[in-house]
């Protein structure tokens, strides 16, 4: 990714004269070594900062990041258009038929303590009745998320877009607005429906106050800047309108309640809490004990109970309308 594919992208920019950059500057040694590595700048050192994960962000820094992860997908989306597909492990990700037992287990490790704490969510029994019957059917739905519709429109996710893994520059007049967004930690890119950073950003990073209050808003903002970007790239083929936006949205909405249920807890998760990530992915003892800390965390309640009702009512966790697709 920050060797090939990054670069790649950010010259599809410059190509149609515009200079912009969407990782830190990387460096390489003058001497060969016998091992990989990425050497990347200090962002700091440049003014970078990262947001305060548990505050989440407002709505100008919300609509930055969808405006930079707008001109991500666009020239991610150009690019099949010029050079073809992207390599296998980008296409395939961890969805891979090899990693199915990967899966289950990671998929069992959450769900049971879920499970377990959603009488503390002050759900109506039907909606229960659906989160657990979801629940039962996710590593099916995992398998039909992973596969790609190609006659949909498909970008290259960044595949863990949250708010740690997005660095801001303010001005320095004011300290407050926004002048450039950068991503790092491309570990999990996945080439497929947009849905997947669109998701796990705007259900894990705003500000409580207007995640669910704005998320519409949101959306249509994201589809704009992503047509302005498309047409900017020269972009040929059909383009997404919001009706298309939308219905991608239900059809992967898993990735809505995987966004909810795991990252959510993890951004809200208290700083002093002692994790590391052996103990949020074990099922053992240890690990189920961790993640119902995390699920009854008080941060992690006030919002959930919220989302799921949301969710169910937003069809974002529509068995059907998923598996059919």
């Amino acid at each position: 990714m920050y060797n090939n594919i990054v670069p790649e992208l950010e010259q599809i920019y410059a190509n149609c004269d515009n200079k912009l950059h969407f990782k830190p500057k990387q460096y390489h040694f003058t001497h060969e070594l016998t091992c990989d590595y990425i050497l990347l700048e200090d962002l700091q050192a440049r003014g970078f900062e990262i947001a305060r994960r548990r505050e989440g962000l407002n709505v100008e820094h919300t609509n930055a990041v969808l405006a930079k992860l707008a001109q991500w997908h666009a020239a991610s989306a150009k690019r099949v258009e010029t050079r073809g597909d992207y390599p296998e492990e980008y296409v395939n990700s961890y969805f891979s038929q090899q990693n199915l037992t990967l899966i289950a287990n990671i998929n069992a490790a959450f769900n049971e303590p879920f499970a377990d704490c959603l009488e503390s969510y002050d759900l109506l029994t039907q909606e229960k009745e659906i989160i657990l019957s979801y629940m039962k059917n996710m590593n099916e739905l995992y398998t039909k998320f992973g596969s790609i519709d190609r006659q949909a429109f498909n970008v290259l996710n960044h595949g863990d877009f949250w708010i740690n893994n997005i660095m801001f520059r303010h001005s320095e007049d004011d300290g407050v607005t926004v002048q450039e967004v950068l991503f790092i930690d491309f570990q999990l890119p996945k080439y497929g429906c947009f849905a997947m950073d669109v998701f796990c950003f705007l259900l894990t990073s705003p500000q409580w106050n207007i995640k669910l209050r704005n998320f519409d808003k949101f959306i249509s903002f994201y589809h704009t800047e992503l047509i302005r970007n498309l047409t900017i790239l020269n972009y040929t083929k059909p383009m997404p309108t919001i009706e298309q936006i939308n219905s991608q949205l239900e059809k992967y909405g898993l990735w809505a309640f995987v966004c909810a249920q795991r990252v959510l807890a993890v951004a809200l998760l208290d700083s002093h809490e002692n994790s590391n990530i052996e103990t949020f992915m074990n099922n053992n003892k240890e690990g189920k004990a961790f993640k119902k800390r995390m699920f009854f965390n008080p941060k992690y309640v006030q919002q959930v109970k919220e989302i799921l009702p949301w969710l169910i009512e937003k069809n974002y966790m529509h068995y059907m309308t998923q598996i059919s697709q």
